[in-house]
C-alpha cells in the first residue's frame, strides 16, 4: 500500500539559496506493538509529491499533517524552506519492516534514508480476579489500572495503562484524567493518541468492548507500598438515537510494592537496574608528555539507563582527566522502560612519560530478573607516553653540565696532586710567588672589564634591533596569547581547589612556557626554559622577573619528579605566576 500526498507551493517571503536536495524520513518509535499508534514524518527541502512506501500490514490513520517552515543557517545567514508531511497509523502484524519515502517533481525523484520498525506481538497482562468486583460487572462501563508487575525493585520501571470494559457501543473519548502514584516518580508517556482501538473480549460469560489508554512507563523514586490513584474518564456512546449519550466513571485503584536494592552493591555499581553492557575505545595509544588521549565509554541496555551514574576511572599516576566528560544520550522509552545508550567521552592528559596502564574497566548493575548484581569487566588499556621535546632538551643540558663538572673536578684533582709543593717552613711573602699572585688578578680584572664593556655594547644593539621587530607583531596574536595564558591559569586554580596539586603545577609549567608567545609568533616552538629566558631577555624583560620565572619553573619540575608534594605551596606559586604574567603583559 502506498500513500501519496502533494505538497502545495506558496510564495516565499525570504530569499532561498540553492542547496543540495535531501529527503529525511523519521519515526517516533522504532519498536512498537501490534495495534499501537506510530507516526512517520518526512522532511525535505525539495517541493514535490511525497510517497511513503508503507507495507500492506500498516493501517493508515486519520492523523496526517503537512506544511512548510523556514530555517536559517546562522553561520551563513541563508534561509531555506523545509517541507514536511506526517502520517500516523498502526501495524496489524508483527515483524520487521523497512520503509522509505520519496519526493517526486518534474526534475527528479529523491529517495530518503531507510527506517526500520520492529513490530512485536501485543503484550498481554493477566487481570487479577480481585481487581474486577461483582459491582464492576454490574456496571455498563468500568475501568482498571493494568500493571506489568505488582512488585518491582528500586530503580526498576513499571508499565501502566488504563483499561476500559464497556457493554455500551463506545463512540468517542471525551475526557480523561490519568491515574497517579503516591510519592515522587519519573513518568514517561509512550502513547499520546486520542484514537480508540476497540476489541471484543469475553469475561466470565459477558461480552465487552475493551480498549487501553494512557500508556506510561513509571520510575518510582521511593520504596515501600504505593497507592495508584484511579483514573477518570468520560465517553460518548450510541444508544440508537440521533445523538450520542455521555457517561462518566472512575476506575478502580491499585497497589504497587517497590522493594529496596540489596545492600551489597559493588564499588563500581553505576545505579543501573535492568540489563546492560558497555564498550570502550581510545583514539591513540602512543602520545607525548602533556598531550591528550580521548577515551570513549559507551553504556547500552534496557532499564533505567537515563538515571545511571558515569563510570569511575581508576587512572595510574601521571594520567589525569582533563575537564568534565562529554555526555551524549540516545534513549527511547517503551514498555520495558528506557532503552538506548549513553556515550561518555573523557580527555586524559599525560603529565609524565612512560607506560601508563589503566586497570581493567568494569561496571556493575542490578538485574531484577536474576535478583542480584552483575559485573562486567573489560581488558585494561595501555598507553605509551614519550618524553616531550622540551624535557629531552632539558635532560641533555643537565647531563652535559654534569659531565663537564665531573671532568673539571677530575682535572683539578690531577693538577693539584702534580703541582702540590713539598711542605717547607718558608714565609709566603718571601717566596717567588708573592708578587705574581698580587699583580695577576689586577691584570685579569682589567682585561675582563674591557671584554664585558664590548659585550654590553653588542647586546644592547641586538636588543634594539629585535625590539623594533616585536613592535610590528600582530596585536590579535598577542591578545590570543593573553587569552590562552589566562585560561591556563584558571585551569591551574581549578585543579588546586580540587586538591590535584600535581595537575595544577603541570598547568603552571605550560603557562610559564606560554609567556614567550607574548613576543613571538605561536608557530615558534619553545623547547626549553633556556629558550624562554633568551626570548624574554631580548625583549627587555628585567632580570628580576626572569629569576622569578626560573624559580617557579624549578618548583614545577620538583613536583613532576617527586612523590611528596605536600611541602609545596601551590596557591602561592599560582599567585607568583599570575603576578609575573600581569607585569609582562
Amino acid at each position: 500500500m502506498k500513500v501519496f500526498f502533494s505538497i502545495s507551493s506558496c510564495l516565499l517571503v525570504f530569499l532561498s539559496v540553492a542547496q543540495k536536495a535531501y529527503v529525511s524520513l523519521s519515526v517516533d518509535t522504532k519498536n512498537v506493538e501490534i495495534g499501537n499508534p506510530v507516526t512517520f514524518t518526512v522532511k525535505s527541502n525539495v517541493e514535490g509529491n511525497v510517497e511513503i512506501t508503507f507495507p500492506d500490514e500498516f493501517i493508515q490513520g486519520y492523523g496526517s499533517m503537512n506544511g512548510m517552515e523556514q530555517e536559517m543557517d546562522h553561520n551563513t545567514g541563508t534561509v531555506s524552506t523545509i517541507y514536511y508531511f506526517s502520517q500516523n497509523g498502526a501495524f496489524k502484524e508483527n515483524g520487521s519492516y523497512s520503509i522509505y519515502a520519496y519526493v517526486k517533481n518534474k526534475k527528479a525523484i529523491y529517495k530518503s534514508n531507510k527506517v526500520v520498525v520492529k513490530v512485536e506481538k501485543e503484550t498481554t497482562y493477566s487481570t487479577d480476579e480481585k481487581e474486577i468486583s461483582r459491582k464492576n460487572q454490574s456496571q455498563p462501563v468500568f475501568g482498571i489500572i493494568q500493571r506489568s508487575k505488582t512488585k518491582i525493585y528500586e530503580g526498576e520501571s513499571i508499565f501502566l495503562e488504563a483499561k476500559v470494559y464497556s457493554k455500551l457501543d463506545i463512540n468517542m473519548l471525551e475526557a480523561y484524567q490519568s491515574f497517579e502514584i503516591d510519592g515522587g516518580s519519573e513518568i514517561k508517556e509512550i502513547d499520546k493518541t486520542s484514537n480508540l482501538l476497540l476489541k471484543k473480549e469475553n469475561y466470565k460469560g459477558s461480552q465487552y468492548l475493551t480498549f487501553t489508554y494512557g500508556k506510561q512507563v513509571v520510575f518510582p523514586s521511593s520504596t515501600g507500598k504505593m497507592k495508584i490513584k484511579p483514573f477518570e474518564m468520560s465517553l460518548q456512546y450510541r444508544d440508537g438515537g440521533i445523538f450520542s449519550d455521555r457517561i462518566s466513571f472512575t476506575s478502580n485503584g491499585a497497589i504497587l510494592e517497590v522493594m529496596p536494592l540489596p545492600g551489597n552493591a559493588p564499588n563500581d555499581f553505576i545505579g543501573a537496574v535492568g540489563k546492560f553492557d558497555f564498550s570502550y575505545k581510545i583514539d591513540k595509544s602512543n602520545i607525548k608528555e602533556n598531550d591528550v588521549v580521548v577515551l570513549e565509554i559507551e553504556i547500552s541496555g534496557t532499564g533505567n539507563i537515563q538515571n545511571i551514574n558515569k563510570p569511575n576511572l581508576n587512572l595510574p599516576k601521571g594520567l589525569i582527566v582533563y575537564g568534565d566528560p562529554e555526555i551524549k544520550e540516545n534513549i527511547n522509552y517503551g514498555n520495558n522502560g528506557a532503552e538506548g545508550s549513553i556515550i561518555y567521552t573523557y580527555n586524559l592528559q599525560a603529565l609524565s612519560q612512560g607506560h601508563k596502564n589503566i586497570p581493567a574497566l568494569s561496571i556493575s548493575y542490578f538485574d531484577p530478573n536474576l535478583k542480584k548484581y552483575t559485573t562486567i569487566k573489560k581488558e585494561g588499556i595501555s598507553i605509551s607516553v614519550l618524553p616531550s621535546i622540551s624535557n629531552q632538551t632539558n635532560d641533555k643540558i643537565v647531563k652535559n653540565n654534569d659531565f663537564k663538572s665531573a671532568e673539571n673536578s677530575k682535572s683539578e684533582e690531577i693538577s693539584t696532586s702534580k703541582n702540590s709543593p713539598k711542605k717547607e717552613n718558608v714565609s709566603f711573602t718571601n717566596s717567588i710567588w708573592f708578587w705574581p699572585s698580587v699583580i695577576s688578578p689586577l691584570f685579569l680584572a682589567f682585561i675582563g672589564g674591557i671584554i664585558l664593556f664590548r659585550k654590553q655594547q653588542n647586546s644592547s644593539s641586538k636588543e634594539i634591533t629585535k625590539t623594533s621587530k616585536i613592535k610590528s607583531l600582530d596585536k590579535s596574536a598577542k591578545n590570543k596569547a593573553i587569552s590562552a595564558i589566562s585560561s591556563n591559569l584558571d585551569l591551574a586554580k581549578n585543579f588546586n581547589q580540587s586538591g590535584k596539586t600535581k595537575e595544577a603545577f603541570a598547568q603552571l609549567e605550560l603557562t610559564l612556557k606560554s609567556l614567550a608567545y607574548l613576543f613571538v609568533n605561536e608557530e615558534t616552538t619553545i623547547h626549553s626554559i633556556y629558550e624562554l629566558n633568551s626570548i624574554l631577555k631580548e625583549n627587555n624583560v628585567t632580570e628580576t622577573l626572569i629569576l622569578s620565572i626560573n624559580s617557579c619553573q624549578l618548583k614545577c619540575e620538583e613536583v613532576r619528579y617527586t612523590f611528596d608534594d605536600s611541602n609545596l605551596d601551590c596557591e602561592k606559586t599560582i599567585d607568583e605566576v599570575e603576578q609575573i604574567f600581569n607585569q609582562i603583559s
